[in-house]
């Protein structure tokens, strides 16, 4: 046997390979499709069930994030495990703790900016529509996110703080 006749035998068995496989691959993909889907509708049903029950908006979109984005990872680390790619579902898991901490000390500000969102959604030393004074601005709350804090002064200028 040849060169040729070993590598031509070696496609044909990684082609055999892969068509035992095809099945799993089809049922990953539809498990990840269906993950995506799942968990934009749960998180939209418990959205739409919080802000009837809280005052709070923030808080709500908050914590239906939380949901959505934890039912999505649950649903590509499902989806990988059915695909036969449990090594690369760890991999996934290991790499993205350390880009998290890779990130989280390249944006320190940013994080803590996050972290005081959190706290606001929580903790609401005021609401949207409640007049604030915050250093030499004051102004209208007229948004809240994690991120900012949206104020418009009563001369008509929008003041975002972090």
């Amino acid at each position: 046997m040849n060169a040729i006749d070993r590598i031509r035998a070696s496609v044909h068995d990684y082609w055999l390979s892969f068509l035992d496989r095809v099945p799993d691959l089809i049922l990953g993909m539809i498990i990840l499709i269906l993950s995506f889907i799942i968990s934009r509708w749960i998180a939209s049903f418990f959205r739409s069930r919080m802000s009837v029950r809280m005052d709070d908006p923030l808080l709500s979109n908050f914590l239906a994030r939380i949901i959505r984005y934890t039912l999505a990872i649950l649903g590509v680390l499902l989806a990988f495990h059915v695909m036969g790619l449990t090594g690369i579902a760890a991999s996934l898991l290991a790499g993205a703790g350390v880009g998290a901490l890779i990130i989280g000390f390249a944006f320190q500000d940013i994080g803590a900016n996050f972290i005081a969102g959190v706290i606001l959604a929580f903790n609401r030393p005021f609401n949207t529509g409640d007049t604030i004074e915050i250093g030499a601005n004051m102004g209208k709350v007229v948004r809240m996110d994690l991120r900012t804090t949206q104020i418009k002064t009563f001369d008509g200028k929008d003041i975002y703080i972090p």
